[in-house]
């Protein structure tokens, strides 16, 4: 694994043996940052279900401003922190122990920040896509006009639209599926309710 493209193109990547990690497939990342390539430089971004981290760190690489990675193994967790150590984003990362769909949902009193972006790759066919866009539907964790891409397995059926979210793209790689959604600014949230 590697960093695709950015000021970190080339870079190794470690991750944890076995198969509870599921690092993103290169050809899936470089289409996932093909299609976002206008929406990362300056974004504080979140990859949630982070794993090793490759989905973070591409967008840092890319010229993210930061990026906040939410995980809770602790074989990832070592992986990630020294991805982040190797490629020298230790001023740009957050690294958080945590569930990362309790998470997702703003429960979380001592980190209150809100993203631009957020990635997330669940662990596949167990609901946990659902769930989890389900919590940034409601808007806690996401800035007006942020975007969210979900990463599942293309058997996981998601809805068009999820709390203040609305899916603007899907891309199907074999079992791996890519929902784009945006979510809505205040205004147009008011709107939708009268």
């Amino acid at each position: 694994m590697r960093v695709i493209a950015g000021e970190r193109r080339g870079f190794r990547l470690v991750a944890p043996r076995g198969l509870a990690v599921r690092p993103t497939l290169d050809r899936v990342r470089e289409s996932l940052f093909s299609i976002l390539s206008g929406c990362i430089v300056g974004v504080d971004v979140a990859d949630l279900f982070a794993g090793c981290g490759c989905l973070g760190l591409e967008a840092l690489s890319r010229g993210a401003r930061s990026c906040t990675f939410v995980e809770q193994a602790r074989p990832a967790l070592e992986a990630l922190r020294r991805n982040v150590e190797h490629l020298h984003y230790a001023d740009r990362a957050i690294v958080r122990t945590a569930d990362a769909l309790r998470w997702a949902g703003g429960h979380s009193p001592t980190d209150l920040r809100t993203f631009g972006l957020v990635l997330a790759d669940p662990p596949y066919d167990q609901g946990l896509a659902l769930r989890t866009l389900e919590r940034l539907g409601k808007g806690q964790r996401l800035l007006p006009g942020a975007i969210v891409v979900m990463q599942c397995s293309a058997r996981e059926e998601l809805p068009q639209t999820q709390g203040i979210l609305t899916r603007f793209r899907s891309q199907r790689y074999g079992d791996t599926a890519l929902h784009f959604y945006d979510a809505a600014a205040p205004s147009d949230a008011e709107h939708e309710k009268i």
